[in-house]
């Protein structure tokens, strides 16, 4: 977040302004669709083993890639919550 120095003391001198790249949320919906694409191609595995017609070794690597996404989203949701209770906790 950039601050205007020309309007610091102001509330227009505190809105924050669009910074280059991608917005957080962005990145966060990114990460979140790979998630469901990731759980999704463990349901289809699971289909496929069910049918007879999978590797079993494919199988556990997509098995394990799923689950490595799901703790990265559970670690940033878990940070995300944390910086939110210490910002509503921050004297004014």
């Amino acid at each position: 977040m950039k601050i205007d120095s020309l309007h610091a003391g102001t509330a227009q001198g505190l809105q924050a302004k669009p910074a280059a790249g991608k917005a957080f949320d962005d990145v966060l919906k990114a990460t979140y669709r790979e998630a469901a694409r990731a759980v999704s191609g463990v349901e289809e595995a699971n289909r496929q083993v069910a049918l007879g017609v999978a590797d079993v070794d494919a199988v556990a690597t997509t098995v394990a890639d799923a689950e490595i996404m799901l703790e990265t989203l559970v670690t940033i949701r878990d940070k995300l919550v944390t910086a939110y209770n210490d910002l509503v906790r921050t004297p004014v």
